[in-house]
């Protein structure tokens, strides 16, 4: 039971109290540095937040209140880009590359274990035997003098 509920989680906001905070979240305090509407106690902020609550008493999507918010104070002071146009990309580009990725791995998995051992032919063999009889090693029959000089008959 308690698994089912982790794992479906809250549909949203239960009240519209609820949903003005969690939009006062995505919305930062034009006065303030590092706050949100929802953190800071600043007027700008209060304003904002009672717009916020007005907004959503009138039956606004979360999305319009934010756009209205942004259009009347400058869309920096929305801290979640738009989820459409050029700024959709910021949310759609991650997605892509992570499927992306993860399907180049199932590919190469996939190949490798697809993959057939090679044995040598015959004509292998016979160019390795060939390569071995060309050795200085293979002509003297000892291993021991690879490094020696060779004698030479000019000298005395």
């Amino acid at each position: 039971m308690a698994l089912t509920v982790g794992a479906l989680g809250s549909t949203g906001p239960s009240t519209n109290e609820d949903r003005v905070q969690d939009i006062s979240r995505t919305i930062k305090c034009p006065e303030c540095r590092g706050e949100t509407v929802a953190e800071s106690n600043s007027g700008i902020s209060q304003q904002i937040r009672i717009e916020i609550a007005k907004l959503v008493q009138s039956g606004s999507t979360d999305d319009e209140i934010r756009t209205a918010i942004g259009a009347h104070y400058n869309n920096a002071v929305l801290l979640t880009p738009r989820s459409s146009g050029v700024a959709g990309l910021v949310w759609i580009i991650p997605v892509v590359a992570f499927v992306a990725a993860l399907a180049a791995l199932v590919l190469t998995f996939r190949q490798w274990g697809q993959r057939t051992p090679q044995h040598a032919t015959d004509a292998d063999r016979a160019l390795v035997a060939a390569a071995l009889a060309r050795e200085p090693s293979a002509r003297t029959g000892s291993g021991d003098d690879r490094g020696a000089p060779e004698a030479t008959a000019t000298e005395s």
